[in-house]
């Protein structure tokens, strides 16, 4: 059977089952198309083949007022290609290609439209927000063909148009998860980014599980993406301290954490 070839902005990747979208749109596509007069009148339907492309996108400005926020416009097209067995005496199979346009706008879920919400966004994503963090995947969430008659087929297509930001991590390497520790140590992470990061690494510490965080200090002169800062153990009472590092994202995404935390003893008793 042919296949589909063409070029496109966006991955063909779903999300996984448990895995949450906030930058997402769904786009119904429904229409009924016609077999090209030089093919035969069709007796059914052998096989099909989608193919899903983003083609364009664009990064549109917002003006509420008193702030600006974005929303990405994405166009593509779907390009189908049916088999099928013509409807004569030798029961031929031909394929025949079709093209879906589709259009549609990507905003931030949920939406929250009350204004007295800290986290009131309108559905719209931040001003600060750059397409370069993000991949762009597309997702072919359904399909069903309907023959009509022996020249016309229905086509119902779902679409799922996503972006997921790209992977970015912060590793605590020193010192060991489960460690004991005494006097002053050295607290070390390594940074790999995919997302434009501001260039600095916030170190903290808790006692009490997380629930309260202290500042052990901030390093913003990475050596080969390794920020380290120093932390005086004398100065806490000996116990388990959860250790906390943190690098936040030039545009303050509202569902992007990047951190990593470990488990120490401090026993300098």
């Amino acid at each position: 059977m042919e296949r589909l070839t063409e070029n496109s902005l966006a991955e063909e990747n779903c999300p996984d089952t448990n895995q949450v979208l906030h930058r997402f749109n769904e786009i119904i596509l429904c229409k009924e198309l016609e077999i090209p007069e030089e093919k035969p009148d069709k007796e059914r339907i052998a096989d099909t083949v989608i193919k899903a492309n983003v083609t364009d996108l664009e990064v549109i400005e917002v003006d509420l007022g008193d702030v600006i926020r974005k929303k990405v416009a994405a166009f593509g097209k779907v390009n189908l290609g049916v088999e099928y067995s013509a409807l004569n005496e030798t029961q031929q199979i031909h394929f025949t290609n079709f093209e879906i346009p589709f259009q549609g706008i990507i905003g931030y879920r949920p939406c929250i439209e009350d204004p007295e919400d800290e986290d009131y966004n309108r559905g719209l994503l931040l001003d600060c927000f750059d397409i370069n963090d993000f991949n762009i995947n597309v997702c072919v969430e359904y399909k069903q063909f309907e023959q009509i008659d022996e020249r016309t087929i229905k086509a119902v297509v779902v679409l799922l148009i996503w972006l997921e930001p790209k992977e970015t991590t912060i590793t605590i390497t020193e010192p060991e998860d489960g460690a004991e520790i005494e006097g002053t140590i050295d607290i070390s992470a390594v940074v790999s980014n995919g997302i434009d990061l501001e260039e600095e690494v916030l170190f903290e510490y808790s006692e009490d599980g997380g629930e309260t965080w202290i500042e052990i200090g901030i390093d913003d002169e990475p050596v080969n993406g390794e920020f380290t800062v120093a932390w005086d153990t004398t100065e806490v009472a000996d116990g388990e301290y959860l250790i906390r590092a943190s690098a936040q994202p030039v545009c303050p995404y509202p569902d992007i954490e990047i951190q990593d935390s470990i488990m120490v003893t401090v026993a300098n008793a």
